[in-house]
């Protein structure tokens, strides 16, 4: 009888312990097949996933459509988004996300004006606060704050509300190109320490009984044309955002956050996650949760980084800042944690035969190029942006862009010679004095 009970207490446990791994199995299969269906994102052809009806919305709703909306206005629509586990009675309340877009600009020519105005009027919706951060020349303060007294007055001209975008200015020593703008901008200009921004006014004095605001980050330069309106982006980092503030809230020592998504970019590769040679998101346009943007900083803005590209001549540096701040900062978060809108590239997986009437679509033609991939992102998938740089011997005249409205007379037509008066006006560097600088970043470089 005692043999018979070992044997059955014995194949009792046998049995828990199969079942104990069956479950665990189950786990990494679960959490395996969840990263893939993220991923699929990138690879769908279904455009009811793609950019401008967030898959993370289940209504396929926008989550704003005022263009006077703020972050802080949006943040009865977002709390729905949360948590649906949070106590509706809860005394505990998440901290309002203040957004902020920092464009980093060098203004030496007209084309990149024109893609200041149109992030000015097409990309700050949902945004509270815009820092243009450019080179500390006397031609580009005169140049930047030229820029922003034009469209503060067009804005009150043509505007019926009581408030305008708040739109402020700040100019460093650009030897860094658009991560030193940005990392100065975050550090010197908004006050963040490598952990949090710390609370004080507009004269840089900290008020110590100030609780930090948390902050979204959008990070952008003046290499592309917006073509219109987008807010997606804004509105999947703002609602991640809250999510990842209401976990904070109810689990305070929880770093992991549930695998919430941190860094979203316009456009990425990451059909490989995990795998650093193919895991990478673009530096055109990028936006952070408050947490990421610690990481942001402490990966991109250290001394150590800033001489990550020192010396590098022509391509070569432009193939350093890739793999030293686009693929190598998308692989300090986990692969749930970066996102982006589109693809870089044409994917496998995708058919665009009936667009190119049976032809293919080179997995090799980057949409940056202004060739057949951006054509079909463009005409099919409604893309947003367009490069500064447009191949006109060989493309002829780039799309319109809807996003000079203030530059538009009452009837909506364009005002050539009132815009290019405005150019003109600019004090834009001759060759030899943006030579001089060219050489004076160079220069600088070294003391880095």
């Amino acid at each position: 009888y005692d043999t018979a009970i070992k044997i059955a207490i014995k194949n009792e446990r046998m049995r828990h312990s199969h079942l104990r791994l069956l479950l665990l199995c189950l786990g990494v299969i679960s959490a395996r097949w969840s990263i893939l269906l993220h991923r699929k994102i990138l690879t769908t052809t279904n455009s009811q996933n793609f950019p401008d009806k967030p898959i993370d919305n289940p209504s396929n709703e926008p989550l704003q459509s005022d263009a006077s909306t703020t972050s802080k206005q949006m943040q009865n629509q977002l709390n729905d988004h949360t948590n649906n586990n949070a106590s509706s009675d809860s005394d505990s309340t998440v901290a309002a996300i203040e957004t902020v877009l920092i464009i980093a600009s060098a203004p030496y020519k007209a084309d990149h004006i024109t893609a200041i105005w149109t992030l000015l009027e097409c990309v700050t919706t949902g945004i509270d606060k815009v820092l243009i951060s450019a080179p500390d020349t006397p031609w580009s303060r005169e140049i930047i704050t030229a820029v922003v007294k034009k469209f503060h007055q067009l804005s009150r001209e043509k505007s019926n509300e009581s408030s305008i975008l708040d739109v402020e200015t700040a100019f460093y020593t650009n030897n860094r190109y658009d991560v030193g703008l940005w990392c100065d901008s975050l550090s010197l200009h908004l006050g963040f320490d490598g952990e949090r921004f710390v609370p004080g006014d507009k004269d840089g004095v900290v008020d110590d009984a100030a609780a930090p605001q948390p902050r979204a980050i959008f990070l952008i330069n003046d290499s592309s044309i917006a073509m219109r309106q987008y807010t997606s982006l804004t509105n999947r980092i703002v609602k991640y955002s809250q999510i990842e503030q209401q976990q904070q809230l109810l689990a305070p020592t929880n770093t992991n956050d549930n695998d919430v998504i941190k860094l979203v970019s316009l456009n990425g590769n990451l059909v490989k996650p995990g795998i650093i040679e193919n895991y990478w998101v673009e530096s055109v346009y990028r936006g952070l949760t408050p947490r990421a943007v610690s990481t942001f900083y402490h990966h991109s803005c250290p001394p150590k980084a800033g001489r990550a590209c020192v010396g590098k001549p022509g391509n070569k540096k432009k193939r350093c800042i890739v793999d030293r701040f686009e693929i190598s900062l998308a692989n300090e978060f986990r692969p749930l944690e970066v996102d982006a809108m589109y693809p870089s590239y044409m994917p496998k997986e995708w058919d665009a035969t009936e667009w190119t009437r049976g032809e293919s679509i080179s997995g090799f033609d980057h949409w940056v190029d202004g060739g057949q991939f951006f054509d079909y992102l463009h005409q099919v998938h409604d893309f947003p942006f367009r490069k500064v740089f447009w191949p006109k011997q060989r493309r002829g005249y780039p799309p319109k862009s809807m996003c000079m409205k203030l530059m538009c007379s009452d009837s909506g037509e364009f005002r050539h010679t009132f815009w290019y008066s405005f150019l003109a006006s600019l004090p834009f560097p001759s060759a030899e004095e943006y030579k001089a600088f060219r050489k004076a970043m160079l220069e600088s470089e070294s003391s880095l």
